[in-house]
């Protein structure tokens, strides 16, 4: 029996990346009547030095007691945390700041802004797309915690299903993946999808 897979595709998403000078997202916190997460704007570095670099960003309690930290790392994984410092309570936004010591010279280096309460931990949503030739071939909403890993998987359509079965058989179909944050940065990427035949 010869099968066609064409089903879905997967998709890796960096909640709250910020590659150094490059740049910044946001992250707002789902809306409901009960107290709501903070939320955080990931900012730009300054004082970037040879082994030194400030990581900024603006935090909202929602009316929560608030610590927020920095992930950083030369990876998406980060693997490096600032020490947690308080944000307080209000309801306005707060501009934060750290200093990420040890760094190694001409490295980029990753970092995202995370802040808690007992209401919750941020989360990052928004609305994910998939297009080839300027056509959608699979849409979604998202909603990530910041340590998940970010992993989307998207089902193609049908217009992207047939896109993909006139492929040929282990050739590439160049797509155009865009991540919309829910209030922040919009982001664009292109991969390549393969579709597989097996008996």
């Amino acid at each position: 029996m010869r099968r066609t897979r064409v089903a879905a595709a997967g998709v890796l998403l960096v909640c709250g990346l910020l590659v150094l000078a490059i740049t910044s997202a946001s992250h707002p916190a789902p809306a409901s009547a009960a107290a709501a997460a903070p939320t955080v704007t990931t900012g730009s570095p300054s004082s970037v030095g040879q082994s030194s670099a400030t990581a900024s960003g603006t935090v909202n309690p929602n009316g929560q007691s608030t610590s927020y930290y920095f992930k950083y790392g030369t990876t998406t994984s980060y693997g490096l945390q600032t020490t947690p410092a308080g944000a307080g309570s209000g309801t306005g936004t707060v501009a934060v700041h750290q200093t990420l010591d040890g760094l190694t010279p001409n490295t980029t280096y990753h970092y995202q802004l995370v802040a808690t309460s007992s209401a919750g931990t941020t989360t990052c949503t928004g609305q994910l797309t998939m297009s080839h030739n300027g056509t959608t071939i699979a849409q979604r909403g998202y909603s990530i915690a910041p340590d998940s890993g970010g992993f989307q998987n998207m089902e193609l359509n049908s217009t992207g299903q047939n896109e993909l079965k006139s492929n040929g058989v282990f050739h590439l179909l160049a797509v155009t993946v865009t991540a919309a944050q829910t209030g922040g940065q919009t982001s664009s990427w292109v991969i390549h999808l393969a579709r597989w035949v097996w008996h």
